[in-house]
Formats: C-alpha cells, structure tokens, sequence
C-alpha cells in the first residue's frame, strides 16, 4: 500500500510543481520565499498523512487488504502483470478506485488552500518548487529550515 500511496502523494504534489522539469535557476529565491515554501510544504505534507490515512480507510472498507489491492493496482498499470483475482475483488477494486478517483477534486482543492492560505499562488509556488529540485544548495537550505521548524514544534508540543 505504501507504493500506491506514494504513488497518489507523487501525483498530488506534482500538481503543485515537485515534480516539475523545467525550473528556471537563474533567479535567485529569498530566504522569506524560502522560508515561506517550507511552512507551506510542510503543511502539505501534514495533509498529505491524513489523506494517505483515508485512503487505506477507504481500500480496508472495501473488504479488500491495502496489499491485496496494492498487488491488483500494479496488475492494472503494468501490462506484462497479471493476478488471479476474484470476481467480487475485482468488484471491490473498482468501487475504490472510484472512490478514490472522487475524492480527488476536493484533495487538489485543499491543496490549493493550503497554497494560497500561506500567502503565495500556485504559480509562485510551481515556480519556487522547480527551482529548488534544480538546485542542490537550494535542496540543503530548505531541508534545514524544515529540520529547524520541526524541531521547534516538537519542543513546544514535548
């Protein structure tokens, strides 16, 4: 199941430009625009935990294990897989994925408030998000601003 998450947090954020392969690295990013993308990833981030939480709610609802319907996902998008699944788990298959697929307008949605309760626009965040995937220093100043930010939370949650 976690591959199947993955696969779904990958799609989620590569709608806010993770993934994206034509970032500009000539311009420089500010350290309160840096500092801004951290608090809006992590963010994102928290929300994409509790998405993946009801995902697996969604998938045990069906009568179907998160593996046993990790192992029909992989069958459906790799043609050269094949599984013995029943009728009735095929049935159960499909109504999750519909399910899922349904529950996809309102994720995005939240993303976006995510994005846009932050102050920044998806543009500026697409536009940040390349250019910190192009940039190794970029990669290691925002991996300390969130390691500071965490530790933080956790001293004033411990």
């Amino acid at each position: 199941m976690r591959k199947f998450l993955s696969v779904k947090l990958c799609m989620l954020l590569s709608v806010f430009g993770l993934l994206s392969m034509t970032a500009q690295t000539t311009t420089e990013v500010s350290n309160e625009d840096l500092g801004t993308f951290a608090d809006v990833y992590m963010a994102i981030q928290m929300e994409n935990m509790k998405i993946q939480q009801d995902m697996v709610k969604v998938v045990e609802d069906s009568g179907l294990s998160v593996e046993r319907f990790q192992v029909i996902q992989q069958a459906q998008v790799n043609p050269d897989a094949t599984v013995d699944a029943t009728e009735e788990e095929m049935k159960s298959f499909e109504t999750v994925m519909g399910k899922l697929e349904a529950m996809q307008p309102a994720l995005e949605a939240k993303m976006t408030q995510i994005v846009t309760a932050n102050g920044m626009t998806i543009d500026t965040y697409q536009a940040l998000a390349g250019k910190i995937q192009a940039s190794t220093e970029l990669q290691q100043k925002l991996q300390t601003l969130i390691t500071e930010r965490v530790s933080a939370l956790e001293k004033t949650q411990g």
